[in-house]
């Protein structure tokens, strides 16, 4: 099964991202920050996948 952790140079995705890692998973590592990403991934042995703000559609939303 493969999975991601976007956010994965956050605090709390690290965690996540170091914690999975020494279980024996392999989340892919996604982010907006190419530089720092490929950091962690080469440090945790892990794959990279690089998402801009342009890459998400903001849509206003209307609640009952």
């Amino acid at each position: 099964m493969e999975w991601m952790i976007y956010g994965a140079t956050g605090y709390t995705g690290e965690l996540i991202a170091r914690e999975a890692k020494q279980r024996g998973l392999t989340p892919v590592l996604a982010g907006r920050s190419a530089e720092k990403l490929r950091l962690l991934a080469d440090e945790l042995g892990l794959e990279v996948r690089v998402f801009g703000s342009s890459a998400v559609k903001m849509r206003p939303t209307r609640s009952s």
